[in-house]
C-alpha cells in the first residue's frame, strides 16, 4: 500500500465558477489556484468533462482503466503540450500517479476518475496534496443544463461562484470574444469551424480560401447571423436560470467589487468556501505562473485594476439609451443590479424603449436593407 495515493473520496468537494457574459471567471480561478487546500487545472481545459456526450460517456465501456487513461491523455493533450501556457506536465509521470490512485482506492467512477486527475496533476507539479480537499472547476457556461445536471449527480454538495459585472461591458466583451474568434478562423482559412453555410460548397478549406475575405466578420454580422440575440438574451438571465432550475448553492461576486476591494471580496469567498483566508487568494496565477488575462482581452493586465473594469470600448456598439435599457431591465430582475435602477422610470416607458433598435441593430438594418 502506498499512503500517498490513498484518499478519503467522501471529503473531496468541488467549487465551480460560472460566467454572466464575460465577467472574470478565469481571473477568479487564478486567485483560487495557489491556495493550499485547492486543486486546479488551469483555465477551462476540462470544462466539458461532465457533458452528457463528453469524455466519460464515450469511454466508460472500455475494457480497462489503462485504455481510458490513454483516451484521456489524447483528448486533453493540451496539458502535456510543450507550448501549454502554464507549463506542460509529463504524460508518463501523470499516468503513473493515476495508476497509483486507481489501484489504491476502491472506487472507479466518473467522479473518482475526475478527482484522481486533479490529484495526479498536482503531484506532477510537486504540490503537497495532503491538505487539498477542494477542486476549483471552470464549468464556465451554466446554460448547458445537461452538464450541470451531470456534475450535480457526482457532487451533490457542489458550491458555485457566480461572476457578474456591469451588464453592457459583459455583453460587449462576449460579442467581441466571438467576433475575434471568427476572424481568427477566417484568417487561418478554417472555414468549416465557422458557418454551416460553407458546408454546402463541399470543398476543402484551402479550395475556398480565396472566396472568403479576411477579418471581415463584424458586430453587425453578429446581429444578422443571430449570435447577437443569443448573447443579449444570455445577458438578461446569466447564471440565474440555472440557479433556480437546480437550486444551486451559489455565491455571487461582482467583478468591479473584486478589483476595487480585493481583500474584502476574497475574504467573503473564503468564508463561503470554508477555507482559510491567506494572501495567496490575492495572487493571480496558474501553476505559479502569473495570469495576464486571456488572449481576447482588450488590455493585458496582471492582478487587480479598477480602471480595467471601467473601460468604455462598448461605446463602439452601444449608445447611452442602449445602456440605460439593459441596466433597468436587469435591475428589475436581480438584486445584484438593483443599484442600476432608475426609480423614476415607469415600466411602460421601459417597454417602449425596448422596441427601439440598439446602435448595433440599427447598423445591421442599414446594412441589410440599405
Amino acid at each position: 500500500m502506498n499512503d500517498l495515493y490513498k484518499l478519503d473520496l467522501r471529503k473531496i468537494s468541488i467549487v465551480s465558477i460560472l460566467f454572466w457574459g464575460r465577467s472574470g471567471t478565469l481571473f477568479m480561478g487564478s486567485l483560487l489556484d495557489s491556495h493550499h487546500s485547492i486543486l486546479t487545472i488551469p483555465e477551462s481545459v476540462m470544462s466539458n468533462y461532465f457533458d452528457r456526450d463528453g469524455f466519460w460517456k464515450r469511454n466508460e465501456m472500455k475494457s480497462d482503466y489503462q485504455l481510458m487513461l490513454d483516451a484521456f491523455c489524447e483528448e486533453y493533450s493540451a496539458l502535456f503540450a510543450e507550448d501549454f501556457r502554464y507549463g506542460a506536465i509529463k504524460m508518463g509521470e501523470f499516468k503513473a500517479h493515476m495508476e497509483g490512485f486507481i489501484t489504491e482506492n476502491e472506487e472507479f467512477s466518473r467522479r473518482s476518475f475526475f478527482i484522481y486527475i486533479h490529484f495526479s496533476y498536482a503531484l506532477c507539479l510537486n504540490q503537497d496534496i495532503r491538505r487539498k480537499s477542494l477542486i476549483n472547476f471552470q464549468m464556465h457556461d451554466s446554460s448547458v443544463f445537461t452538464r450541470m445536471n451531470e456534475l450535480l449527480r457526482d457532487f451533490e454538495d457542489a458550491k458555485f461562484i457566480g461572476m457578474y459585472r456591469y451588464p453592457i461591458r459583459a455583453l460587449h466583451s462576449h460579442m467581441r470574444h466571438h467576433k475575434d474568434n471568427i476572424n481568427e478562423y477566417l484568417d487561418n482559412g478554417e472555414f468549416s469551424k465557422i458557418y454551416p453555410l460553407y458546408t454546402w460548397l463541399k470543398k476543402p478549406d484551402d479550395e475556398i480560401d480565396h472566396l472568403i475575405p479576411k477579418s471581415a466578420y463584424s458586430y453587425v454580422d453578429e446581429v444578422i447571423d443571430g449570435q447577437y440575440l443569443r448573447y443579449y438574451t444570455h445577458q438578461l438571465t446569466g447564471w440565474k436560470k440555472a440557479g433556480v432550475q437546480f437550486d444551486l448553492n451559489l455565491h455571487s461576486v461582482g467583478l468591479e467589487s473584486l478589483h476595487d476591494k480585493p481583500h474584502e471580496t476574497m475574504e467573503s469567498v473564503a468564508d463561503y468556501l470554508q477555507i482559510e483566508f491567506r494572501d495567496s487568494l490575492l495572487k493571480s496565477t496558474f501553476n505559479g505562473i502569473a495570469y495576464t488575462s486571456d488572449k481576447r482581452s482588450i488590455q493585458k493586465i496582471q492582478g487587480f485594476s479598477s480602471d480595467h473594469t471601467r473601460m468604455t470600448k462598448y461605446q463602439e456598439s452601444f449608445n447611452e439609451v442602449d445602456v440605460y435599457v439593459i441596466n433597468n431591465i436587469v435591475s428589475l430582475l436581480y438584486p445584484e443590479y438593483h443599484h442600476l435602477k432608475d426609480e423614476s422610470l415607469e415600466r411602460d416607458s421601459l417597454i417602449d424603449l425596448l422596441n427601439v433598435p440598439t446602435k448595433t441593430e440599427s447598423l445591421a438594418i442599414e446594412k441589410t436593407f440599405g
